[in-house]
């Protein structure tokens, strides 16, 4: 990582890291879905959650499984998460998933 020259360049680096950590949204809500896709030399896949107006697709990455089973999901593997909205993504990402 590169260090800043000023502090007053750091300031302002830090100020900007503070303003994209607050653009993204944690649901606590814990949702429960089947993986659509998984594409494992990728190490990501899909699932569809029901909401408010209709079906959301589901960016599920193998780094936010916690329970150290991501060697076995695979497509129709049923998982449980909460999901984090960034502004800068058209579909939200899961978290805390756990393969159920």
């Amino acid at each position: 990582m590169k260090q800043s020259k000023s502090s007053a360049q750091g300031s302002s680096k830090d100020s900007e890291l503070v303003v994209k950590v607050k653009e993204h949204i944690a649901s606590e809500t814990v949702f429960t879905s089947t993986i659509s896709a998984w594409l494992p030399y990728k190490h990501y896949g899909f699932s569809t959650v029901d909401v408010e107006n209709g079906k959301q697709s589901v960016f599920v990455h193998e780094s936010c499984i916690v329970n150290n089973e991501e060697r076995n999901v695979k497509t129709g593997s049923l998982i449980q998460f909460q999901l984090l909205w960034n502004q800068a993504h058209p579909r939200p990402k899961a978290i805390n998933v756990k393969l159920l």
